[in-house]
This record gives structure tokens, sequence and C-alpha cells, in this order.
């Protein structure tokens, strides 16, 4: 098909989609974050995604559920957004999304670590300047919140499941408008 053309699937890639077949209205707001926060990094943010990321999203999100981590990096800020996927928390717990970023050195063209792929001309050094922290990001399909019912999952992400065990912010996606009464976030 025309998708599988222009974005390089291959034929097992556009079969492994078909079979997702129909889809729980939770399970298809999650895949939809996940096509927006990686839409946001590239697009937005001019991050460039790691080769064949594409086909390592498809096998994660076709099959049996599994971790992926996906790299996007800006040669030109020395910065890498690492973006995992259902990853594993040190308490066994398995958040939607976990968004981390690393700054890098990039290796010299003659350096002998240099990658054959000009698409991922480095190899990442952490420097005093990163993030250790990252941004835990709970997909949660809901038209409507009970009054305190955001708030309420909220502390259940933090203190029953652990989410912030290291270090990590916790953030609650989902599509429904004004659901705080005093919204603390300064992108309002």
């Amino acid at each position: 098909t025309a998708l599988a053309k222009n974005h390089g699937l291959g034929l097992d890639e556009m079969e492994a989609i078909e079979r997702i077949g129909v889809l729980h209205a939770s399970a298809l707001y999650e895949r939809w974050c996940l096509v927006k926060i990686i839409s946001i990094l590239v697009e937005d943010y001019e991050f460039k995604p790691e080769m064949g990321w594409q086909e390592s999203l498809i096998r994660a999100v076709t099959g049996k559920p599994q971790s992926l981590t996906l790299r996007f990096c800006r040669d030109d800020l020395g910065w890498c957004a690492f973006l995992e996927v259902q990853p594993e928390l040190q308490n066994g717990r398995r958040p939607d999304f976990r968004l981390r970023f690393m700054q890098y050195e990039p290796v010299p063209e003659n350096h002998p670590t240099q990658t054959q792929s000009r698409d991922v001309p480095f190899e990442p050094v952490r420097l005093h300047h990163t993030m250790p922290n990252g941004l835990v990001m709970d997909a949660k399909f809901r038209t409507q919140w009970r009054r305190g019912e955001l708030g309420r999952t909220l502390t259940s992400l933090i203190q029953e499941k652990g989410y912030d065990q290291e270090g990590d912010r916790i953030f609650i996606l989902h599509p429904a408008p004004r659901s705080m009464l005093q919204p603390s976030s300064p992108l309002i």
C-alpha cells in the first residue's frame, strides 16, 4: 500500500497491523497517545528517530505486550530523548510511557566507534547536565471525571503503584476538557 511505501514498512509489518483488529477504546487511546508523543518529539521538537524505529514499534504493539525503548536525538543540541513504552519499573509495575532525556557529545566522524549508519552519528556520553528523572505518563481514556477522581487517580499512581519511585514526575494523559478546577501547569 501507499502507507507501506511512504514509510518503509514491509509486508510483515503491515500484516501485523491488520492483526490488531478491534481494540478496546482505552487501548486505542493509549496507542493514539503514543503516536502523539512521537509526533511531538519529531515534528515540534525536531528530534530524529533512530533507524528501524517503526518496525520495533509495530512488533511491540501488535504482539504480546512488551517493553520498548525508542531513541530520538537532536545533534545540534546534543540531546537524546528516550521514550519507553510499557517500561518495567523497579517495583515490577508497568506504566504506559516514560520519557527521559540525556545529553551527549557527538562522536567525530573519523572516531573508531563511529557507526556505519549516518542516521545515528553519535554514541551518547553521559554528562553532568543529564536529566536523571523523567516523566511517567499513564493514558486514561475518560470523557469526563467525577469531582476529585482525577486527583485520586494521580495519588493512586504515586502511592499505590509507585510510579514516582525513581524520581520521575507523573502525568495522566486524558481527553477530558476542563478537568482540573485549578490547573497547575505553566502550559495553560
